[in-house]
């Protein structure tokens, strides 16, 4: 947790054991950073929860995320859109997640929850 988040979550979706080994989890905070927000990101593990690295990220105003895997790989990270009228999707630009490709709002996606 940064020091600058005033909430932090996870879930609700579940951990994700990527095809590497890796533990993926979603989660949201809430940033006292001037224009950051609220927003979901992920959390990895590569050696079983012992240590853990942050990806980047997610939308302005999300929470409340779930994570799949992609067969190129590639994550996708699904949250709930705070205005209330779809879901927001990313799609990591690296395996890290450490950049989120163009984002999809989906209003037909039932809620994360």
């Amino acid at each position: 947790k940064r020091e600058d988040w005033t909430w932090y979550a996870t879930g609700p979706g579940g951990a994700l054991r990527l095809g590497n080994g890796t533990i993926a989890i979603p989660c949201n905070h809430a940033s006292q950073r001037r224009g950051e927000g609220d927003r979901s990101h992920l959390i990895f593990s590569d050696d079983l929860g012992e240590t853990w690295r942050l990806s980047a990220n997610g939308a302005f105003k999300t929470n409340e995320a779930a994570v799949a895997q992609l067969p190129d790989d590639s994550l996708l990270l699904i949250s709930r859109d705070l205005s209330g009228t779809s879901r927001v999707l990313h799609r990591s630009l690296d395996f890290g997640a450490s950049s989120w490709g163009e984002v999809w709002r989906c209003e037909e996606l039932p809620e994360t929850a």
